[in-house]
């Protein structure tokens, strides 16, 4: 029998607080640390409140769509392995 990666618990862990909830808060974490870096860090150009306003409305919904695609991924990634797990737990017996 294949023992549980590491990767494979946490995201079981993740996975048991929904869909969601992983999409909103790690989705928040990537858009506010894209926001701050590409607006008050990375950027030359003058701050407006129009622009500091259409930059965050940019990265709240990068953040949500990299948030679903890590999901999705993460999900494909967990039902390959328990796919992979069932066959070798058929073959050892």
């Amino acid at each position: 029998m294949v023992d549980a990666p590491k990767w494979f618990e946490r995201w079981e862990t993740q996975r048991a607080r929904g869909r969601r909830q992983y999409i909103l808060t790690v989705g928040f974490a990537y858009g506010l640390a894209m926001f701050v870096a590409m607006t008050f860090v990375g950027s030359r150009r003058p701050l407006t409140l129009r622009r500091v306003l259409i930059e965050a409305l940019v990265w709240a919904l990068a953040g949500l769509a990299s948030g679903a695609l890590t999901w999705s991924c993460n999900e494909w990634r967990y039902h390959k392995f328990l796919k992979s797990k069932a066959a070798s737990a058929r073959t050892a017996v």
